[in-house]
């Protein structure tokens, strides 16, 4: 038990402008099932009102919680999946094929932004990443998928849950804002918090996305 604490805690406190891996594969997915548009649409619905489908294409669908398709600007769509402990992207061209698909934890829930200006939007997630005895923690991840594949370009924390202090449990909160050119910095950027159970600012951080990797930048002061 001990050591699993102490991988989870490497886990969470890692640089949060570095990325996790995918998913491992389990056994509900079919890494080499393929769907277009069309028919991801026509399983979504179909689990919406209680079909037993396994899987929309690659990705496997056991307890599932929702799926939600998305425009992500110059023609192209993707599908966004949840499923207890599991989910993951699927990547449409214009013309409705499948041309990408990446395997995530749980996701709570998404937003679009474009952050670099390409009239492409950048997709951004909170998921559950692990839990384990007394410890539960969520994560925020961006996805960039202007190069017809699906790219984690940041991870930053959202939650931190851990019961097994000696003194009281610890939690930390964390919180982001996309905003777009200002006074405080003339591009799209991000910004993201991290405060304790108290409410007491723990770091505040800002980033821009410069190719396909975010960078730490200073923010100016607000006028």
């Amino acid at each position: 038990m001990a050591r699993l604490v102490v991988l989870l805690l490497a886990i969470v406190i890692a640089s949060t402008d570095m990325t996790a891996a995918e998913r491992r594969l389990d056994e509900t997915d079919r890494p080499g099932n393929r769907v277009n548009l069309v028919t991801a649409r026509r399983i979504a619905l179909a689990r919406e009102t209680g079909s037993d489908d396994q899987s929309i294409g690659p990705i496997g669908v056991t307890g599932y919680n929702f799926a939600r398709e998305v425009d992500l600007g110059h023609g192209f769509r993707a599908f966004v999946i949840s499923c207890n402990l599991g989910g993951g992207l699927i990547l449409f061209d214009p013309a409705g094929e499948q041309v990408a698909a990446f395997r995530t934890w749980e996701i709570n829930y998404f937003q679009l932004f474009d952050f670099n200006d390409d009239g492409m939007f950048e997709l951004i997630t909170e998921q559950r990443d692990g839990v384990a005895t007394g410890i539960a923690f969520c994560n925020f991840h961006i996805y960039n998928m202007s190069s017809r594949k699906i790219q984690e370009v940041w991870e930053g924390e959202s939650y931190y849950f851990d019961a097994n202090s000696r003194r009281s449990p610890i939690v930390r909160r964390g919180f982001i804002r996309c905003v777009q050119s200002n006074s405080e910095y003339p591009a799209p950027h991000l910004i993201h918090l991290s405060a304790d159970s108290s409410g007491r600012r723990l770091a505040e951080r800002a980033f821009v996305l410069r190719g396909k990797s975010f960078v730490e930048v200073r923010l100016r002061p607000a006028t």
